[in-house]
C-alpha cells in the first residue's frame, strides 16, 4: 500500500495513529512505535491502541528540533 502524501496538516486525523506519525516524519512504523517510548511524546494509550493528539504532536515536533537545525 502507497503512503499518502500530506500536504496540509489539516488532512490529517485530530486522533492520529503511529501510521500517522510515521508517515509525516518519513520514519519506519517500527521508529514511530519506538519515539513513542520517550516520556516526553504526547500520546494517548487505550488498551493497546496508540493515538497522538494531532495538535500535542506537532508542538511536540517544535520543540524537539532546535531552529538552527531546521533547514529551509
Amino acid at each position: 500500500m502507497a503512503k499518502q502524501k500530506i500536504t496540509d496538516v489539516e488532512q490529517l486525523p485530530l486522533m492520529m495513529k503511529m501510521r500517522d506519525v510515521a508517515n509525516v516524519m518519513d520514519i519506519a512504523l517500527r521508529r514511530a512505535y519506538e519515539l513513542a517510548q520517550n516520556p516526553s511524546f504526547p500520546k494517548v494509550v487505550v488498551g493497546k491502541s496508540i493515538r497522538v493528539p494531532r495538535d500535542a504532536f506537532f508542538r511536540w515536533l517544535d520543540q524537539e528540533i532546535p531552529p538552527n537545525e531546521v533547514s529551509a
